[in-house]
């Protein structure tokens, strides 16, 4: 009951705060930051706590601040927190058995838990691309992270596929497919960002692994058709499948990620003798003059993006 109080008291915060959430408060929930005075109510949360406080934080985010203000908010916290969030995911705490007595819906906490939740969410920036590629100690855990998505997958898929079939009663409707789609899109991500690696690279899932996903993937493509579920499913089978039109897809998709390719300035399209950001490193100039009109440009100024990165 305690604990129910507090997490109705937070949600309460959360909606009624007169600003706009900030990347600072994500990251006090998460526990990766000391909090301070304004954000001291979102320290000190369990994982279930987590989770779902970050789920209405971002839900009124959405609500308060357009797409670009937005994103600013997932720069800064991709630049800031990547390492960590993957290496949480990677050694995921699990809630305490006074809340999570059951050991199976514990375990879900391994794969459906808040550092998926945000990962997914700032997929889309250029740091997740930078951390990727990187060859830092702080990066080590982006080189595991496509495996163990596939694997958790894998090993929970039975059971969630039964709840997807005859929901418990302590679940809404569409729990098991909304936390099946977040992880499989990102196994589509990582798989789109690491489409260059060799078939027998490490960083790939293991061929056992992809076979048994795959099985999971195609049933869930076509009892979920229409559904975010199931497009998921059908892209990244293809991708693992490594169909010629998805994989066009996919380098596509990587090359966007990676913000790498063509000058950063909007309307520019030179792609040689490109000079990185040298604070950033996540876009690329052919020359000082794009680099400062892209720095204070009107609609997508450089600099609110623009964060100095650990890795």
């Amino acid at each position: 009951m305690e604990n129910y109080d507090r997490l109705e008291e937070l949600v309460a915060a959360i909606y009624s705060m007169p600003r706009s959430p900030t990347a600072e408060d994500f990251a006090t929930m998460l526990g990766f930051v000391e909090p301070t005075e304004s954000t001291r109510l979102f320290a000190n949360l369990d994982e279930v706590s987590k989770l779902l406080a970050v789920c209405h934080l971002l839900r009124r985010l959405r609500m308060m601040l357009s797409e670009r203000d937005q994103d600013i908010i997932y720069n800064k916290l991709a630049a800031s927190h990547l390492p960590a969030l993957v290496n949480n995911f990677l050694d995921a705490p699990l809630p305490p058995t006074t809340i999570y007595p059951d050991e199976s819906k514990r375990s879900e906490f391994r794969l459906n838990n808040v550092y998926l939740e945000i990962l997914g969410t700032i997929s889309h920036t250029p740091y997740l691309s930078k951390f990727l590629r990187s060859h830092k100690a702080a990066a080590e855990g982006g080189k595991r992270l496509l495996k163990t998505i596939a694997e958790r997958v894998v090993e929970l898929a039975p059971s969630w596929d039964k709840k997807m079939l005859n929901p418990p009663l302590d679940r809404e409707p569409g729990y098991y497919e909304s936390a099946a789609g977040t992880a499989i899109q990102m196994i589509s991500t990582l798989s789109a960002a690491f489409v260059k690696e060799s078939v027998d690279s490490p960083i790939l899932i293991a061929q056992e692994t992809k076979q048994a996903l795959i099985v999971w993937l195609r049933k869930w493509e076509r009892r979920h058709a229409s559904e975010f579920l199931g497009r998921v499913s059908e892209r990244t089978r293809s991708q693992l499948e490594r169909r010629d039109r998805l994989m066009q897809d996919a380098n596509r998709i990587r090359r966007m990620l990676k913000n790498w390719d063509r000058c950063g300035y909007i309307g520019c399209n030179k792609d040689s003798d490109l000079k990185a950001c040298a604070r950033c490193h996540t876009v690329r100039y052919c020359c000082p003059e794009h680099q400062r009109a892209h720095w204070n440009d009107r609609d997508n100024p450089h600099k609110k993006f623009c964060f100095q990165a650990d890795y």
